[in-house]
C-alpha cells in the first residue's frame, strides 16, 4: 500500500485548493493526491505551529527547516510570519516537494527559500537554529528515531527541534527517546498538550571550549 511518504506515489495526480487561517491570516493552498493531510491543515501540524508563533523566538537570519514538509504548511506559514528568517524543505515525496514549492511562492511572494528532495537530511547540506517535524508515525519507530537523531546532528549547537506527538501513538517513548538523543530531561521541554497531542521543544547543548 502506498504511503504519503513514498518517493514517488502511485496515486493519479487530484489538485485540491483551499484555505487555512492560523492567527487572523489566511493562507491558499494546493496539495494534491499522494501526500499527506490533502484536504486541509492537520490539527498536529496546527498545534505545532500554533506553539512555534506563541514561541516567536526567530531572529532575523535564523535559519529554519521544515522537515518532512509535505505541501509545506508548517515552513510557508512560519516564513509569512517571519520573513527575515531564512527556510529551508524537505521531503521524500517528490509531489509533496513540488505542492510545498508552489505554496510558499503563492503565499510568501518575493521571498526566497530552499528545497530538497531527500530522505530524511541525508541531501540537505546545511546546520540549523530551528528544525520543525511533524512525524511520519506509519513509517514505523526506525524512521522516526532516524529522523530525530538526523534532525539533532544537523542542528548548531543551541538550536531546537520542535516536534508534535499523539498520546496514543507514543508520546512518552518519543520524549524518552527525545531525552536520550539530547542529553536528558533538562533538554527537552513539554511546549504543548491540546486533544491528546504533545508538543516538544529539544535544545541541543552548547559544548564548553
Amino acid at each position: 500500500m502506498a504511503h504519503y511518504f513514498d518517493p514517488d506515489p502511485e496515486a493519479a495526480h487530484s489538485l485540491r485548493a483551499f484555505t487555512e487561517e492560523v492567527q487572523g491570516q489566511v493562507f491558499r493552498f494546493i496539495s494534491d493526491a499522494g501526500t499527506f493531510s490533502r484536504n486541509r491543515l492537520d490539527f498536529g501540524s496546527r498545534q505545532l505551529l500554533e506553539a512555534a508563533l506563541d514561541l516567536g523566538d526567530f531572529p532575523p537570519g535564523c535559519q529554519i527547516l521544515d522537515l518532512g514538509c509535505g505541501w509545506g504548511p508548517v515552513g510557508t506559514i512560519l516564513a509569512s510570519f517571519y520573513p527575515q528568517a531564512q527556510l529551508s524543505f524537505c521531503d521524500i515525496n517528490e509531489r509533496a516537494l513540488r505542492q510545498a514549492m508552489e505554496n510558499f511562492n503563492n503565499n510568501c511572494p518575493g521571498q526566497n527559500a530552499q528545497f530538497y528532495l531527500s530522505d530524511g537530511l541525508s541531501q540537505v547540506p546545511f546546520k540549523f537554529d530551528y528544525i520543525f517535524l511533524n512525524p511520519p508515525i506509519r513509517a514505523g519507530k526506525t524512521v522516526v528515531y532516524r529522523l530525530f537523531a538526523e534532525a539533532h546532528a544537523a542542528l548548531n549547537p543551541g538550536g531546537k527541534l520542535m516536534i508534535v506527538v499523539q498520546k496514543k501513538q507514543g508520546a512518552k517513548t518519543t520524549k524518552d527517546e527525545l531525552e536520550r538523543l539530547f542529553g536528558g530531561p533538562d533538554q527537552v521541554v513539554d511546549l504543548a498538550r491540546k486533544a491528546g497531542y504533545r508538543v516538544f521543544l529539544a535544545t541541543k547543548g552548547i559544548k564548553a571550549p
